[in-house]
């Protein structure tokens, strides 16, 4: 069983192919840092063999059954936009040790966005922010949305 405060995290047992080549099992991906604990805790996670960052969002089951939000999330795993983060791999159920407490779970495997959200990026004081810049970022930002829609 796969344990949170070790380098590893539960992956599915089987890869699949895609954008992003053959999907990491557990064994070949190391915890690199937290990215935040609100809800739902989310890591960024690095392939051992690739050197790749994902981001892994956890979520625990609520009773027996499936957490909802990750349900709702799931749903959108098929989506495939430039301008959206996109979901890399679903795992409806495993075990995962997070402090010495088994936690039963699901979780989302996503790209990793090494600047952050949309919001962390306009806010950085290191960004020369000029016109140029803000057309483009709306531009990318109606282009996603428009796909959504």
């Amino acid at each position: 069983m796969p344990h949170l405060e070790s380098p590893y995290i539960p992956m599915p047992s089987s890869a699949k192919d895609d954008s992003y080549g053959i999907i990491p099992k557990a064994e070949e991906l190391t915890l690199v840092k937290s990215l935040g604990t609100s809800k739902f805790s989310v890591f960024v996670a690095q392939s051992n063999d690739t050197n790749s960052n994902f981001a892994i969002k956890l979520f625990q089951f609520s009773g027996p059954k499936l957490n909802p939000y990750y349900c709702n999330e799931k749903r959108f795993a098929e989506i495939s936009h430039k301008n959206i983060i996109t979901m890399v791999d679903t795992v409806d159920k495993t075990e995962i040790v997070i402090n010495q407490n088994i936690i039963r779970g699901s979780y989302i495997l996503y790209e990793y966005a090494p600047l952050g959200n949309f919001h962390d990026i306009i806010y950085q004081e290191k960004l020369k922010f000029d016109e140029k810049l803000a057309r483009t970022f709306f531009h990318h930002l109606i282009s996603g949305l428009s796909y959504l829609h």
